[in-house]
């Protein structure tokens, strides 16, 4: 436990919100932790950074387009070059030389989070006295005491939901640290480099609404490759002496079977699309070498020149891919709400789609994978590919039109 945090300061009271069918299980003492992994998933496939944050427990690190040549780096800046050259943007040809183009390196904390709010309402970004509420958080749980908390579930809580840490102590599986958040950008600007750095006791200025605190569940070593939404931790004594209102109905979940089968559909429709476009954008790679060459100077052309074409193809994938992200996410996301996700689709909202061959493949695990657990049938999915191929020929233009429209 981090007792540099857990101070007198943070003995005060705090505010869950959340909706009514936890309500009951959160004041008794069953406290549900959420991946921070999940919250960065949550803006992307919604849109709505209200309820998630990319940037969640992350940190990232941008180089700008740099060449450098022989015998150019000046001393101070070998610690960069060898820095650069771990996270594999360096090319060398002889001793000194570099070419690095545009690249983005995000680094994230393994975390587990239970945020709570300062404020005894929600309040919008927008507005500071308009309350805010996501419709499913219908019900505030209010605990006298962050502090108490955090320490109650550290010394007595058990985690439980994932079979590598089933019934353990928390104390045994995580570093636990408390505090409120705070609101800045964390930014910084050197040579090559910008960014801005991990915290996860820190936000963009956008969350300050939320007036946040929250306690932080980092896994031991041993345990950094937990990929599942949320733990439960059991801890009686953390829920004692709690407050609970309830301010509306929870709203009722009305997803049908037909709604499941289009979600389907446009991820097959998706599939396809992504097979023929990645054939288009790919192509055969240039030979570059016709003859070796006369100097470093000559090395460097080449390279540059090889560099820039690969540039040009990867920017021109992107764009195309843009155009399908958003009915990706949102008809992924749909499903996996309702029937779990995959590490490969999740790795690729998370990234951004590097190209039209991930998507693909990632795609062709997750439908197998629902089709194997008896979520859809194999003749669900074969009379999908059918009506596909029969609707759309298939035509690249024809499946795009029906991808950014979402119709079945």
């Amino acid at each position: 436990m981090d007792n540099q945090r857990t101070n007198a300061a943070l003995d005060v009271p705090v505010y869950k919100y959340l909706s009514s069918q936890f309500t009951d299980k959160l004041a008794g003492g069953s406290f549900r932790i959420g991946n921070a992994r999940l919250y960065r998933l949550l803006e992307v496939a919604t849109g709505d950074r209200n309820i998630g944050d990319r940037d969640e427990a992350s940190g990232e690190t941008v180089l700008e387009r740099m060449e450098v040549g022989n015998g150019d780096i000046p001393a101070e800046e070998e610690r960069k070059r060898a820095d650069a050259a771990k996270i594999g943007m360096v090319i060398s040809e002889g001793v000194k030389d570099v070419l690095i183009t545009d690249f983005i390196d995000r680094t994230h904390i393994p975390c587990f989070l239970f945020c709570a709010s300062r404020s005894q309402t929600h309040l919008s970004p927008d507005s500071k006295s308009t309350t805010f509420l996501s419709p499913e958080y219908n019900s505030v749980v209010r605990f006298p005491s962050l502090v108490h908390v955090a320490q109650s579930l550290y010394a007595y809580g058990t985690v439980h939901g994932h079979p590598q840490v089933e019934g353990k102590s928390v104390r045994d599986v995580f570093d636990v640290t408390t505090g409120f958040v705070t609101y800045s950008n964390q930014a910084y600007a050197e040579k090559y480099l910008t960014g801005f750095r991990v915290d996860v006791l820190n936000k963009k200025p956008f969350y300050e609404y939320q007036n946040e605190a929250r306690i932080v569940f980092i896994p031991r070593p041993e345990y950094t490759g937990l990929r599942i939404d949320y733990l439960t931790i059991e801890c009686p004594q953390a829920g004692a002496n709690t407050n609970v209102s309830i301010f509306a109905s929870s709203p009722e979940n009305t997803s049908t079977p037909q709604q499941h089968l289009d979600h389907l559909a446009a991820l097959v429709r998706i599939h396809l699309y992504c097979r023929m476009a990645g054939q288009r954008h790919s192509g055969a790679t240039d030979l570059i070498l016709q003859r070796p060459p006369a100097s470093l100077e000559d090395k460097l052309e080449l390279r540059r020149a090889s560099a820039d074409r690969d540039l040009r193809r990867s920017r021109q994938e992107k764009a195309a891919i843009k155009k399908i992200f958003g009915p990706l996410a949102s008809h992924y996301w749909s499903l996996r709400t309702h029937f779990g996700g995959s590490d490969m689709m999740d790795d690729e909202l998370e990234s951004g789609p590097l190209s039209f061959w991930f998507i693909e493949m990632a795609l062709a695990e997750y439908i197998s994978k629902l089709v194997s657990s008896n979520v859809f049938s194999a003749q669900d999915l074969a009379g999908i590919e059918e009506q596909i191929r029969k609707l759309f020929a298939p035509s690249l233009d024809s499946l795009l039109a029906a991808i950014e429209s979402q119709q079945g």
